[in-house]
């Protein structure tokens, strides 16, 4: 009898654990992002490479587009800055972070945000051939793209 209750209190627990995290996009919460720089550790989630590209216009300046869905409401981005020069990094939202050279830095949503498609736009200091890499995860769920 005592083993049932303890696996009826650990059912309960998982079942409100996911629902706090259920993917659920509220009208009234303002999409938002965190941004990191420096060397960051990459990380190994259940989510997919939306965009996997090397960074290399010729005029300093890339923007990259990326589709989030109902499903998949959560997104990170990896900026590899190759360079020996210092990159501004403008997320979804319209903030930016500087990806300094020779440095990682990263973008990631810290809610679900509305089905529909996003632009990153990375650009050099002075305005030379950007070198590097950019890579944008979409996901499910919050902790798929959370270094944790």
């Amino acid at each position: 009898m005592k083993f049932k209750k303890i696996i009826a209190i650990v059912l309960m627990a998982c079942m409100v654990f996911a629902m706090g995290t259920a993917n659920v996009y509220a009208g009234d919460d303002t999409p938002s992002a965190a941004y990191e720089t420096g060397k960051i550790p990459l990380i190994q989630p259940y989510s997919y490479y939306a965009i996997d590209e090397d960074l290399t216009s010729a005029n300093g300046s890339q923007r990259v587009t990326f589709e989030l869905t109902s499903v998949n409401a959560y997104f990170r981005v990896y900026v590899t800055n190759t360079s020996t020069k210092n990159y501004t990094v403008i997320g979804p939202d319209g903030k930016s972070a500087t990806c300094y050279a020779g440095n990682y830095c990263a973008i990631w949503s810290t809610n679900a945000w509305p089905a529909g498609s996003y632009q990153v736009t990375v650009t050099s200091s002075d305005g030379s051939k950007l070198q590097g890499h950019i890579a944008i995860r979409v996901a499910q769920f919050l902790s798929e793209v959370v270094v944790q």
